[in-house]
């Protein structure tokens, strides 16, 4: 696997999770998000052991998950307290996901 490839392959599960909460990555979001999967990504290429390897990937993709559920949660969250658009992921739900959650390897 390629750097690119599992760097596309964190963002599609950051995608796909926030489409099924109806929300979507405005460009900045996406662009920090897509910059903190590509750190990730090759992090976990480093490892040389396959198995450790496969087995931190899987992590990271469930660590993918509770990225997202936190954006949208700040999200839905500042729906409710501001004219925040209902349907987006921006910069500030990012944000307040990785301060709520770094250090996260591999990622923060």
């Amino acid at each position: 696997m390629t750097l690119e490839e599992l760097t596309d392959r964190f963002v599609d599960i950051a995608q796909t999770r926030a489409k099924k909460a109806g929300r979507k990555f405005l460009p900045e979001a996406a662009n920090d998000f897509r910059n903190l999967a590509t750190t990730g990504a090759r992090t976990l290429l480093a490892i040389t052991d396959p198995k450790k390897r496969d087995q931190s990937i899987k992590k990271a993709e469930k660590d993918i998950i509770r990225w997202t559920d936190a954006m949208i949660n700040e999200a839905m969250r500042l729906t409710r307290v501001e004219d925040y658009p209902r349907d987006a992921l921006g910069e500030r739900t990012f944000h307040a996901a990785k301060l709520r959650l770094c250090p996260l390897p591999p990622f923060c």
